[in-house]
């Protein structure tokens, strides 16, 4: 989505931009879906998982669709480090997994 402008004068400009409309709709499924997975798991996995997917997926979208560069010689450690992320959020969204209760 491209913004029309990025100079709203009124109130009716804002209500004529269609990326206003797609901030609040997803910001709505976003939280609904959120809280409804707290409700249904742990809270621990829910909010883990949420954490990963909000940094990994637009640093993606980043390198893919907008042209960000990872800077040079760099590109191993963002390969193994979000080897390592994946790996850490499936074993922790996985049914059964119990963190660890304090001592």
């Amino acid at each position: 989505m491209h913004v029309a402008s990025s100079v709203w004068r009124s109130v009716a400009d804002l209500l004529t931009e269609p990326l206003a409309y797609a901030v609040v709709v997803l910001g709505a499924t976003g939280t609904v879906l959120l809280s409804r997975a707290m409700r249904r798991g742990r809270v621990d996995s829910v909010v883990g998982v949420l954490s990963v997917v909000e940094v990994v997926v637009p640093g993606l979208v980043g390198l893919v669709l907008l042209g960000d560069r990872v800077r040079s010689g760099w590109a191993a450690l963002l390969v193994v480090g979000w080897a390592l992320t994946l790996a850490g959020t499936v074993l922790l969204a996985r049914p059964g997994t119990r963190a660890a209760s304090p001592a």
